[in-house]
């Protein structure tokens, strides 16, 4: 639909083994984890608390998710 070409996180492939898939969870969590970033320092700059501790809180849980990914894979 309309919100398809504002995409920024690629589609994976189903035929993957498991720890390609995870590889792939982590790239894109990553991806996320930079957007959330940026938005949360442009709440700063606009003086938005309240979005910017929304922001921090997702920061927290992704960063979160990408220990558990990265320990995984270890």
């Amino acid at each position: 639909t309309e919100l398809y070409q504002y995409k920024t996180l690629n589609e994976g492939n189903v035929a993957e083994t498991a720890e390609q898939m995870l590889q792939d969870l982590q790239i894109a969590n990553a991806g996320v984890l930079d957007s959330l970033n940026i938005a949360m320092n442009l709440a700063d700059e606009a003086n938005e608390k309240g979005v910017s501790n929304f922001f921090q809180d997702r920061i927290e849980k992704h960063k979160k998710n990408a220990w558990m990914i990265g320990a995984h894979l270890k």
